[in-house]
Order: C-alpha cells, then structure tokens, then sequence
C-alpha cells in the first residue's frame, strides 16, 4: 500500500481531518506489535484475540509524559474506527490524542 495519505483515507471515509494530512500512510496492520512509521493500526476482533485489547500497547509506543495519554488515544481510536464504519461521530476527528 503507497501513495495514500491520511488525507486520503479521511475523504474515503467520510472522516474531517483535523491538522495535516499529508502523513503517509504505508500499510495496515492488524499486529499492533507490527506498527511502525507510516503503519495504520485497525484493531479488528478475531477468533483468539481482539484488537481492541492492544490499543494501550499501541498507546504506549508514543513517547509522552502526558499521564492521560492511553486512556485518551483509546478514546480517540475506538471513535475513529466507529466513524470509518458509520456507527458514531462522537469522537471521531472531534478531538485528537
């Protein structure tokens, strides 16, 4: 996967961008243990695990002193993907971690 920018995937998705777009987006992952720079993360439920439950790890990857951070990235990304699919635009791109 190249060429896509977050920008990209915000107007597919029916996403608002908030910031700059123009960060690529070089592959999607499912292994949150698989991230890195450029990596989309969807946590989907599988049949042994579910994504949703490597969030925090995810979260904790970002460098920060901020002692909020993977509760407010796990309200971030849970309202993310809920937009991407149509069920909320609570928090999707309402507010940024």
């Amino acid at each position: 996967m190249t060429g896509y920018q977050v920008s990209d995937i915000a107007a597919v998705t029916g996403g608002t961008l908030h910031g700059d777009g123009a960060a690529e987006v070089t592959g999607v992952v499912i292994d949150s243990r698989k991230t890195q720079r450029g990596s989309l993360f969807a946590a989907l439920p599988g049949e042994r695990v579910d994504g949703h439950d490597y969030i925090a790890d995810l979260a904790r990857r970002v460098p920060t002193r901020n002692p909020h951070w993977e509760e407010w990235f796990r309200i971030w990304f849970l309202g993310m993907v809920a937009q991407w699919l149509g069920r909320s635009r609570r928090y999707g791109n309402s507010i940024v971690p």
